[in-house]
């Protein structure tokens, strides 16, 4: 009939037991996520989803928007920019919002996002004759954008302005 009770001159098993628990808690945790990850894959599939990485479920449980289309997207294999949809901050334009895209994709890899974004913006074949990417920071789905520091050259191609531009 042992009775166990908590406190200075309390019953060793309970701190034991403490410690045991809050030892094991950072040796589970890969596991524990690894398991919720792939309940989390099986949840989608069952919905009709196609998870090709576990991550992806913790990115999409990290979003706050999703965006999607039913226009032929995955069927014809093109993107677009629809930009009856685009919605400008005040002091901003439909074409501001195309031009800022512009500078933060980088088409130098051929990611279909950035090229779609950077070939929606009526300007882009003389984009990078007035300006040079300085610095770039792909998609973050963190902080969830992209960052490109611009300067923008002159004629002689000296840096005349600085940009900072997000996607």
């Amino acid at each position: 009939n042992h009775q166990c009770h908590g406190g200075p001159g309390g019953c060793n098993t309970l701190s034991n037991l403490l410690v045991i628990i809050v030892g094991g808690i950072p040796i589970a945790m890969p596991t524990v996520l690894s398991v919720t990850l792939a309940l989390g894959a099986y949840s989608l599939s069952s919905k009709g989803a196609i998870v090709a990485r576990m991550t992806a479920v913790e990115e999409l449980a990290g979003m706050d928007v999703l965006c999607s289309d039913k226009t032929g997207t995955l069927t014809l294999n093109k993107l677009s920019v629809d930009h009856s949809n685009l919605e400008p901050q005040h002091g901003f334009s439909q074409s501001d919002i195309l031009f800022y895209g512009a500078l933060s994709a980088k088409i130098e890899n051929n990611e279909p996002i950035d090229v779609c974004i950077h070939n929606s913006y009526a300007g882009n074949e003389t984009l990078w004759s007035h300006f040079e990417c300085v610095k770039y920071q792909p998609f973050n789905p963190v902080v969830k954008r992209t960052v490109a520091f611009i300067n923008a050259v002159d004629e002689k191609g000296e840096c005349a302005a600085k940009y900072k531009s997000f996607k």
